[in-house]
Parts: structure tokens; C-alpha cells; sequence
């Protein structure tokens, strides 16, 4: 039996020292060239060119690449050899230990414990780094299912940890897929902090979640802030409905820096921009956009409609709001919820309490019971695929349950996140047949289930159904 160690301490003894001469010769002489001429490619003239050329720290990292595909009973020792041979000749070059990682990732079911923790502490460092990460980080899951090792070794940027959040929600690993979530979001609003002062106003809006939610207010706060100072001009490729519909929904300001999108056409959708001109102060824009829209579903236009009658309201004009609550209404067979919570608000504000009473006692009467399951938008035929919205009026009752079962999945369960008004209010995994509640205060509510993990590690879509939603 051979003694790898003691060999290789009786072969690198002598050689520290000639490498400690070279090295003042090179520091001497800066002419001379420091990369070793290429060694020849053919595994026979490979093992020849090092006896010849000891030194050559880049034909060992090629053997310590290609040893475990030689046919020779000694391959794992050769494997060892080659790589603490590179090490030792050239430790602290970029990316040393590569040819040695990837040749034990292609043979990680033939290695032992000690093998596989020698590799993974190769591929840490390595991963901190961007590129390798994005390369490394799945196969290293398939092979390890260790999140907590890709979660040390992650560049801690905003990709890496967009990754990570997408692996672990879609393999079941739901504490993590939480920790993550929250790390990203963090993550984003530091690195817009960091470049928006540099970035164009096209950039600041691109870089938004394309899903915004209430935990997002203070990074879409810190965009407004940031384009009012210098609004946007021309945005191609963006479109500005998502910042528009929470900027309104969520009564955020300043909106000053967003005016060219209500200008533009083609910026956002002719019903948003309309809103937008609406929320700052213009309604003659909101009016002159409404006229030359090509947008001719009415049901696109119910919610500027419903705000552009609580605007004539606040201002006093009683009639301009009774004309909007009616063409929101026209041409449904049921007034829409928008409408009659819009009514409510509108009383409101002219003391109306008949009306009010009148409005409140509708409202609950048709949408304060069970959500009927035609109420659900955006469903996959009877079932949601990615998410789904339906709104409802909380009256005195203000809990809603929401029963949600399981249609088609893998092993790993759907994990769902449900959102009122875009607050996060209750989450978790179906698992079979789960009921979720959630405290909802009086009134209209927007309420959206989202499947986190919509597809299998097969890409497979998981489906699940709400089989009840009642207070």
C-alpha cells in the first residue's frame, strides 16, 4: 500500500525551496513570464509533461479534473494528489479549486463522507461569488438538499437570494422560503437606495417588484420621492400600470414625478392613466383620456369611475357622482361592489345616514355572507394556478374564513399567501383541506390568494380550489 502522505512530503520538500528561488528569480527578472506554456492535451503526455515539469501548478489542476474518469484502480488518490498539488504550488490564485469541484460534483455518489466535506468546503467560497453562484447553486441542491449551506455561502445579493427564496418555497423548505422572503425584500430596497440616485427614472420604476405589497410602501415611497425630483420622460418597455394601480389604491405621494405616464399613451393602461390624472388634481386629463381611449370594456373603467365619483363628491358636485355610480353600474346585471362601498363613501360625505344605512344594509346582504365562487378572478377554469381576487364588504362580522383545498401537486404541498387591501394576513401550506381566517375591519376589501410555489420541480402546475369563504 502506498502512503500518499509521506510521498508527498518527500516530493515537496525539496521543492518548496526551488519554488522560493524561482520566485526571487521572477522578482528579479519581471520579464519572465509567469503562466506555465499549455501542457498537451493526451492523458500519456499529460503524465510525462509534469514528471518533466513539477511546477506546473496548471497540469495539475488538469489532472485533478480529468483522474476520476481514468480507468486505473488509484483514481481517487490521484484526484486527491493533483488537487493538494495545485493548491500547494499556487494557493491563492482565482478559482483554484474548480477543476477539482466539478470533476467530485460528476462522481459525488462514488465519494466518502470525507470526500463530499472536502468538496463542499471547496465550493463555499467559491459561491460567493455571482457567476458561480448562479451556476453552482442548483446542482449543489440536487446533490445536498443542504439550504443551510447555500444560504452561508450566497453572495448576499439580490439575485442570490431571489434564487434561494424560488428553491426553497419550491421544495417545501417553507421556514426558510419566509427568512428569505423578508432578506430580499431588504436587499432590493438597500440596493435602490444605493444606485437611485444614478439610476434613470426608466430604471427606478423597472427596478419595483412586479407584485407590490404593503411591505414595499416605503421602497415605492423612496421611487416617488426620487422621480418627483426628476420626472420621467419617456419609459420604453415599462409599463407603469403596477406602480399606479398601488401608488392610487394605497394613497401614496408625491405623484408628481409620474405625471408624463397620464400624459403618455402606451406608458399604462388608458383606465390607469385616466386614475392617475384623477389622483393629481387633473380632471380635464382624466376626462380628455376617457374620451380618446380605444379601451371599450366598461368593466375596465369601474374603478375610475367609482374614485372619479367620490371626487365629484368631495367636491360638491352631487350629480357628477350619482352620472359615475351609474356608468360604473351599466352593463352589469348586478351593481358591482365597488359601486355600492363607493355609494356608502359618498353618503358619507354629504351626511346622507339614509342613504348610508340603505348602501351598508345591500352591501351586506349580497356580498357580506359567502363570496360566491364566481366572485374569484383569475382563476385557471374552476381553480387558481397563480392567484386569484375577489373583493368583499366586512361588516359586523369581520372574519373571513377561507377554506382551501389541494387539486394537483407533488409531494411538497402548495404553500399560499393570502393578502387583503396587499397586506399580507395569513399564509402557510394546503394540506388537504385548510381553513384559513382572517380579521378584516368594516368595509371593502381586496382580497387576493397567491400560490407561492405554482409549479413542481417537474414544472408540473399545483392547483388548489377555495371550496368555502364565509364570515
Amino acid at each position: 500500500m502506498v502512503d500518499y502522505d509521506k510521498a508527498a512530503k518527500i516530493f515537496y520538500s525539496p521543492l518548496d525551496g526551488a519554488m522560493f528561488g524561482l520566485l526571487l528569480i521572477a522578482a528579479a527578472h519581471p520579464r519572465i513570464g509567469w503562466m506555465p506554456v499549455e501542457p498537451p492535451p493526451q492523458r500519456l503526455a499529460l503524465a510525462e509533461w509534469i514528471m518533466d515539469h513539477p511546477a506546473d501548478w496548471n497540469a495539475a489542476s488538469v489532472i485533478a479534473g480529468q483522474a476520476l474518469d481514468l480507468p486505473i484502480r488509484e483514481r481517487f488518490a490521484l484526484w486527491r494528489a493533483a488537487h493538494e498539488a495545485g493548491e500547494r504550488l499556487a494557493p491563492y490564485r482565482p478559482n483554484a479549486d474548480v477543476a477539482t469541484l466539478r470533476a467530485g460534483l460528476f462522481h459525488w455518489h462514488e465519494m466518502s463522507p470525507a470526500d463530499r466535506h472536502m468538496l463542499l468546503d471547496l465550493a463555499v467560497p467559491l459561491l460567493h461569488d455571482e457567476g458561480m453562484f448562479r451556476l453552482m447553486a442548483k446542482p449543489l441542491w440536487d446533490l445536498t438538499h443542504d439550504i443551510a449551506l447555500l444560504r452561508r455561502a450566497q453572495p448576499h445579493n439580490l439575485e442570490s437570494l431571489t434564487m434561494l427564496e424560488s428553491l426553497a418555497v419550491t421544495n417545501g423548505r417553507f421556514s426558510d422560503y419566509r427568512q428569505l422572503r423578508g432578506e430580499a425584500a431588504r436587499a432590493r430596497a438597500s440596493a435602490f437606495e444605493a444606485r437611485k440616485r444614478k439610476a434613470s427614472p426608466g430604471e427606478i420604476l423597472a427596478s419595483l417588484p412586479p407584485t407590490l405589497r404593503t411591505s414595499d410602501i416605503p421602497l415605492v415611497k423612496s421611487a416617488l420621492v426620487e422621480l418627483a425630483r426628476r420626472p420621467i420622460e419617456a419609459l420604453p418597455g415599462v409599463s407603469g400600470d403596477g406602480p399606479i394601480d398601488f401608488a392610487v389604491r394605497q394613497n401614496l405621494q408625491p405623484l408628481d414625478g409620474l405625471i408624463d405616464l397620464a400624459r403618455q399613451a402606451g406608458t399604462a393602461s388608458d383606465p390607469n392613466r385616466a386614475r392617475l390624472a384623477l389622483q393629481l388634481g387633473n380632471p380635464e386629463l382624466a376626462a380628455s383620456i376617457e374620451l380618446t381611449s380605444l379601451t371599450l370594456d366598461p368593466h375596465a373603467w369601474i374603478r375610475y369611475r367609482v374614485e372619479r365619483a367620490l371626487f365629484e363628491a368631495k367636491r360638491g358636485d352631487a350629480r357628477g357622482a350619482e352620472m359615475q355610480l351609474s356608468r360604473a353600474a351599466a352593463g352589469s346585471a348586478t351593481v358591482p361592489i365597488d359601486v355600492l362601498a363607493f355609494a356608502a363613501s359618498i353618503a358619507t360625505n354629504q351626511h346622507a345616514e339614509a342613504a348610508v344605512e340603505r348602501y351598508r344594509t345591500e352591501l351586506a346582504a349580497r356580498f357580506g355572507g359567502r363570496i360566491a365562487p364566481e366572485a374569484w378572478l383569475g382563476l385557471c377554469e374552476k381553480d387558481i394556478c397563480y392567484s386569484a381576487k375577489a373583493d368583499v364588504w366586512a361588516g359586523d362580522r369581520r372574519t373571513l374564513t377561507i377554506t382551501i383545498e389541494t387539486v394537483q401537486s407533488d409531494e411538497v404541498p402548495p404553500y399560499v399567501e393570502i393578502f387583503s387591501d396587499d397586506a399580507l394576513l395569513a399564509e402557510g401550506p394546503v394540506l388537504g383541506r385548510t381553513g384559513f381566517a382572517l380579521a378584516l375591519t368594516p368595509g371593502l376589501h381586496r382580497i387576493e390568494i397567491r400560490v407561492a410555489n405554482p409549479t413542481t420541480r417537474n414544472l408540473m402546475h399545483r392547483r388548489v380550489k377555495v371550496s368555502e369563504a364565509t364570515f
